[in-house]
């Protein structure tokens, strides 16, 4: 049985760090925190089960059960990577593109 979201879940949370990098500009801050809402949001629903040793893309495999959620998920991962491993500023854009993906994935972003 999933495990429900709170308003103090760690998914909550890290959402709102990633609300308050945005509303101060630090999109790079704020995509790397959406991401790991996203992941959090999926390991409490038992879609993806997070699991610290794995990278991303191996995240991406366990997601492949599910092909809609991985079509949603993959681009994510790839915008996460691309900036944060990459270490490459993101635009207000970029940040908006994930919110909207992590919204059809289900997160309240």
């Amino acid at each position: 049985m999933p495990r429900e979201s709170t308003e103090g879940s760690a998914s909550s949370e890290c959402l709102a760090r990633a609300q308050s990098h945005a509303a101060a500009g630090q999109y790079r801050d704020a995509v790397r925190a959406l991401y790991l809402a996203t992941v959090l949001y999926l390991d409490d629903r038992e879609k993806v089960p997070f699991d610290p040793t794995l990278t991303n893309r191996e995240h991406l495999g366990v997601a492949s059960k599910e092909a809609r959620l991985l079509e949603l998920l993959r681009p994510l991962v790839l915008a996460f990577d691309s900036a944060w491993y990459g270490r490459r500023a993101c635009t207000p854009t970029e940040f908006e593109e994930c919110c909207q993906l992590a919204r059809k994935i289900g997160l309240a972003a």
